[in-house]
C-alpha cells in the first residue's frame, strides 16, 4: 500500500450492480411511475403518489419515477429500459436497509435535471429525509410519499 492511498477501512465497498427484470411489474413502464418491490405502499398511497408525480412532471417537464427496494432485491439496471430513462429523468430510490441505514434514500438525477437542481440540492434532500431518525419518526411509507 502506498502512503498516498486511503486507509482500507475508509474505502467504502460499493454494492454490486443488479439487473433483475423479473422484479419489474407486468404493466407498461410508460404508465407505471411507482415500482414498490419492498411492498411499503398501500394501493391508496400508490395511487396518490402517482397523481402527485403526474402533477410534478407537468409543472417541471421532468420524468420522475419512484422505486422501493431492499437491496439486493431490486430490478436494478432493468429500470432504465422499462421506464425509458433519459437526460430529463429523476429516480427516487428508497431502500429499506439492504444498503445500510445511512443509504435509505437516494436520488438519481440525469444531466438535465441536475441543471435545474444541482447535485448538492439532492444531497441535502437525501440527508434531511433519508436519515434514520426521520424514517424512524415518520416510517418508510410516509417518507416515500
Amino acid at each position: 500500500r502506498r502512503s498516498s492511498d486511503p486507509p482500507r477501512a475508509a474505502v467504502a465497498k460499493r454494492p454490486e450492480g443488479m439487473n433483475k427484470p423479473e422484479l419489474l411489474p407486468k404493466t407498461d413502464g410508460a404508465t407505471t411511475v411507482v415500482i414498490d418491490v419492498a411492498k411499503l405502499l398501500s394501493d391508496r398511497q400508490q395511487r396518490e403518489l402517482s397523481r402527485q408525480i403526474a402533477d410534478i412532471e407537468k409543472a417541471s417537464k421532468i420524468k420522475l419515477r419512484v422505486l422501493t427496494q431492499t437491496y439486493p432485491n431490486t430490478p436494478g439496471l432493468a429500470i432504465r429500459d422499462y421506464w425509458g430513462l433519459d437526460s430529463r429523468s429523476l429516480v427516487y430510490v428508497h431502500d429499506t436497509g439492504g444498503l445500510g441505514e445511512n443509504n435509505v434514500v437516494n436520488f438519481n438525477a440525469a444531466p438535465e435535471v441536475e441543471k435545474q437542481k444541482p447535485f448538492d440540492f439532492w444531497r441535502r434532500v437525501k440527508n434531511k429525509f433519508g436519515n434514520r431518525y426521520y424514517i424512524q419518526e415518520h416510517g418508510d411509507s410516509d417518507t416515500v410519499v
